[in-house]
């Protein structure tokens, strides 16, 4: 049981409130270049040094094809190596979603559309058993979009929502996540000359109503 909550809290962190998942947001900003890896690194506040914290590799259609994310809860010789591997259909769509926590355990998440290329379920699942199944056949979400075209709110079935705050260039800057009516969490964005994403700032308000920052930068090999 060990194993299942520790892919089932990734599971969680990964189906946040938001449209998508954040590594699908970092590949999005580097959409019609040659990159082929992107690497995430996280900047410790007391000193100057940087940890590795993820590494994505794109194909050469610049669809994601694996990450690679690492934690360091013991320190930074041994970190816990999670790598997911997506697959997609010939339609481009993304069909599953590998996922190992290595030396633990392995789960699949499955991607069910409908004829109209909707998402219509997810299921979850492990050793050939279903774990779970989330159905988006009912249309309780609700999207709100500015004159652009750019989601500006993403509400889900719980109420919790979450809005967008995008540049004159249309580049998220600001990504405000909110439970409950209260703020959870807030992303700030910040971008290189090329258009790919150079920083992101995550403030996280915990249940002493202060704020934990948290600060990254991105790196990318072309092929």
């Amino acid at each position: 049981m060990k194993h299942l909550i520790l892919l089932f809290s990734f599971c969680l962190t990964l189906s946040s409130f938001a449209q998508e998942a954040p590594y699908d947001f970092f590949s999005k900003t580097a959409e019609g270049s040659n990159v082929k890896t992107i690497t995430q690194f996280q900047h410790s506040e007391e000193s100057s040094e940087k940890v590795k914290t993820s590494e994505l590799k794109l194909n050469e259609e610049g669809q994601l094809v694996s990450v690679e994310d690492y934690q360091y809860p013991v320190g930074s010789d041994k970190p816990i190596i999670l790598r997911q591997e997506m697959k997609y259909d010939q339609e481009g769509r993304r069909v599953a979603t590998y996922v190992e926590v290595v030396n633990l355990g392995t789960f699949i998440d499955s991607m069910i559309y409908n004829d109209q290329n909707e998402l219509i379920k997810k299921q979850i699942i492990e050793d050939g058993e279903v774990l779970q199944t989330l159905d988006y056949s009912e249309k309780l979400e609700k999207k709100e979009f500015d004159e652009n075209g750019n989601l500006v709110k993403f509400t889900n079935k719980n109420r919790d929502y979450t809005t967008y705050t995008y540049n004159s260039d249309d580049q998220l800057t600001e990504e405000f996540h909110f439970k409950d009516g209260k703020e959870l969490m807030k992303h700030s964005y910040r971008y290189d000359e090329k258009g790919f994403l150079a920083s992101m700032e995550t403030l996280l308000y915990n249940e002493k109503a202060t704020k934990d920052l948290f600060t990254y930068s991105f790196a990318y090999e072309e092929f």
